[in-house]
């Protein structure tokens, strides 16, 4: 764990549409919201779903992000469910890397070559930047959009 201790709270990554759908520039910052997640374990088998504590960070503006701390610490979540937290990379993924898209809501996860980035991409009101381009291979689909 670089940064955090693993009696910290547990961060998940998300969309900020998964919380909330936001107006261009709206961010939300630690506001407490019912919310729960899941994930897949060691095994790869769906963990029952973890209480929400606090929305750390959630926007649409330019990205589509959103942080959140749970109730369990990166300890307990390994303790008791065997998930092990992930890593974010330090560098930026290059072209035909290959990357896991998972999504315990629609308990999928699947793996494809990153295809590129898209400077700007424009949809409905909203302009994301330097979005991941998904390889031919991958099968997303509404649900998945959250994943890390």
């Amino acid at each position: 764990m670089h940064g955090q201790s693993e009696d910290d709270p547990a961060l998940v990554m998300t969309n900020g549409h998964c919380i909330k759908l936001m107006t261009t520039h709206e961010v939300i910052v630690h506001e407490p919201m019912p919310f729960q997640v899941a994930f897949f374990d060691a095994s790869e088998s769906l963990t029952p779903f973890q209480v929400v504590s606090d929305v750390t960070y959630a926007t649409m503006y330019e990205t589509d992000f959103a942080i959140l701390e749970l109730e369990p610490s990166y300890a307990e979540l390994k303790r008791d469910l065997d998930v092990d937290a992930l890593m974010l990379a330090t560098e930026r993924a290059a072209d035909d890397e290959n990357i896991s898209v998972v999504s315990g809501q629609a308990s999928y996860g699947t793996r494809c070559a990153l295809d590129g980035f898209v400077e700007q991409l424009p949809e409905f009101v909203w302009e994301w930047r330097d979005s991941l381009r998904y390889g031919e291979e991958s099968d997303p689909f509404g649900g998945t959009s959250g994943s890390p």
